[in-house]
């Protein structure tokens, strides 16, 4: 099943966390007329949602409400997981101190897409993928910039105490090196 998300190159994940369109004419109306439409939406029909959505003086077409609907139910499920997720890391951290958050992370991960595959929730596993993606390309870049600067300092030393033992270099000078080696 392909979401409306995917259909313009991003993933199931951009659809839930990401600022709603300016034109979407329903997810930035106020919070409040939000959960009205919902409840509305649970009682009648979308022809019915559609009609008295008229009559508030919002035209949209029931394929609106639909996946207007359908967003707001991913919204709503994707925050209850969550809370139990983070409720069961909180307590497996206070069980075991000695756990590494990526021991932690790597349990909430297997935990969701436990959940999504149990459920045969597709949508919900390719969320849980897609977060342990960016998580492992961020620790990448991280690990890449920690290299650099170790790279950097390695060089300055070595430049400094080349300098120094040719003994072609001034105490201020050097002091100011040496302050610039230890910002690094």
């Amino acid at each position: 099943m392909m979401l409306p998300n995917e259909r313009h190159g991003k993933g199931p994940a951009e659809g839930l966390s990401r600022k709603p369109r300016s034109n979407a004419k329903l997810k930035t109306q106020p919070e409040e007329l939000q959960l009205r439409i919902v409840e509305y939406g649970r009682k009648h029909s979308l022809v019915a949602t559609v009609k008295w959505l008229r009559q508030q003086g919002i035209r949209v077409t029931d394929m609106t409400v639909s996946r207007f609907l359908a967003w707001h139910r991913a919204k709503e499920e994707f925050a209850r997981k969550e809370s139990v997720v983070l409720g069961m890391l909180e307590a497996m951290k206070k069980r075991d101190p000695s756990l590494t958050p990526e021991k932690v992370r790597e349990t909430g991960q297997t935990y969701f897409s436990a959940l999504a595959l149990e459920g045969k929730d597709a949508r919900v596993w390719s969320l849980v993928q897609h977060i342990a993606l960016r998580q492992e390309k961020l620790e990448l870049d991280w690990k890449k910039y920690r290299d650099a600067v170790k790279a950097r300092k390695a060089a300055l030393e070595r430049e400094l105490n080349e300098v120094k033992s040719a003994g072609g270099i001034s105490p201020d000078t050097l002091g100011k090196i040496e302050a610039e080696l230890k910002l690094l």
